[in-house]
């Protein structure tokens, strides 16, 4: 691997993905503001950093590479990172990635899912997702009715096969995401 991949620094973004497993941090995405133009940063690299010898690092990634977009959700599980959404030079998206974090050589494939249960989600960007109990869960966001906030809120399950199955709850949602985890108190906060 070229010096410039392994002492360098990921270039300064917005509306990114970044997840941690183990002891790094991954990042994919976003874009950049140049002369107040928004460009998309590659959408066939990825950036490791290691949390042990803040050293970071530019990974190449192949397979069914996603566009280059900004505002996706990402999340990790089982070392898998997932991504849902965004928007790219064509608008929203509503398409479903991963790809395995934890290669034995260092390459990193993406694949698209289009094989699941369920009706997916709209396309949308700037939502938000995270991990509970080996699920991943994402709620709002933006979508094709501009300047409104989509207000479904859905459920991503996996199976120990990867059986993807969407679940959709149509309660009322606000856009502020953490106000959802209502059952955490303070306590266990602090």
């Amino acid at each position: 691997m070229a010096d410039s991949q392994l002492f360098c620094v990921a270039e300064e973004r917005s509306g990114h993905c970044a997840v941690v497993d183990g002891n790094f941090l991954y990042v994919w995405g976003g874009y950049v503001s140049i002369e107040d133009n928004e460009v998309y940063l590659p959408n066939d690299e990825i950036w490791t950093y290691d949390i042990d010898s803040g050293l970071w690092r530019m990974h190449l990634m192949e397979g069914e590479l996603p566009a280059s977009m900004s505002g996706s959700c990402g999340a990790c599980i089982n070392g898998k990172l997932y991504i849902f959404g965004g928007y790219d030079d064509k608008g929203y998206s509503n398409r479903l990635y991963f790809v395995n974090l934890r290669t034995r050589d260092g390459t990193y494939i993406w694949e698209k899912i289009t094989n699941f249960e369920g009706q997916p989600p709209t396309p949308r960007d700037k939502l938000s997702c995270w991990v509970y109990k080996d699920r991943k869960s994402r709620y709002s966001g933006d979508g094709i009715m501009m300047s409104t906030y989509l207000t479904q809120r859905h459920r991503l399950g996996f199976n120990q096969k990867l059986k993807v199955e969407f679940h959709h709850s149509h309660e009322p949602r606000i856009h502020v995401q953490f106000l959802e985890i209502r059952v955490i108190s303070l306590a266990d906060v602090f």
